[in-house]
């Protein structure tokens, strides 16, 4: 077994190399828009950017990953705790992406969509990053 150390610097390296560095495109976005100046307040730029769910493709990304990490470093017989944590990560990655559908796809969302959006947006992607954490600890 590693030490915690080592699972302090893997879990450091994967949220500032996964999970930050795939934010990236969607603060370029809050940028660029904050930047155009048609947009007054940022809350209103923070919704067009998070209401059509793209933050939802980052998360499947995410939980895609930690999947990948699971699966090729278990042994020949997986412990029940990674079979139940793959199986929320399936599940999860399934989800996401019906969201991001739904999101996506509506053209004209009254105030009380987008609110909606964005809040199932964000609690959706802290889940990813909490689910693919979980991952990334049990392939110490």
């Amino acid at each position: 077994m590693e030490s915690t150390s080592d699972l302090i610097t893997k879990l450091t390296q994967w949220l500032c190399f996964t999970v930050i560095v795939s934010l990236l495109p969607l603060g370029f976005s809050l940028f660029r828009l904050s930047r155009q100046g048609e947009i007054k307040t940022n809350n209103n730029i923070f919704d067009s950017v998070l209401s059509k769910g793209d933050i939802l493709i980052v998360g499947v990304a995410i939980v895609g990953d930690a999947i990948g990490e699971i699966i090729s470093t278990t042994k020949q017989i997986p412990t029940v705790l990674e079979i139940i944590v793959g199986t929320v990560c399936v599940l999860l990655i399934a989800f996401l992406s019906y969201c991001y559908a739904e999101f996506s796809a509506e053209i004209n969302q009254t105030n009380e969509e987008t609110q909606f959006a964005v809040k199932t947006s964000i609690k959706l992607f802290i889940a990813s990053v909490i689910i693919s954490g979980i991952c990334k600890a049990l392939t110490i």
